[in-house]
């Protein structure tokens, strides 16, 4: 399976005490794929705030699952 997501962030034009913007504008890519020794029905669950995450559909409680993450960003 591979996820991607692209993201986006910028300053806040206000800053510390309404004079100075604070933060950084950018934008990023990060792509995981992950893979299992044995076929399992999973979904994705994406909440706002909270990083994704993988559950099974069956519900059992755990699987075995390796895989990488690579985030690029400017």
């Amino acid at each position: 399976m591979q996820m991607q997501s692209d993201f986006s962030f910028q300053s806040d034009p206000v800053g510390c005490n309404g004079r100075l913007p604070m933060g950084y504008d950018g934008k990023g890519q990060e792509i995981m794929s992950m893979s299992s020794p044995k076929p399992v029905l999973v979904q994705t669950v994406y909440q706002k705030g909270i990083d994704p995450t993988v559950m099974r559909k069956d519900l059992k409680p755990a699987f075995s699952i390796a895989g990488k993450s690579r985030r690029t960003a400017g």
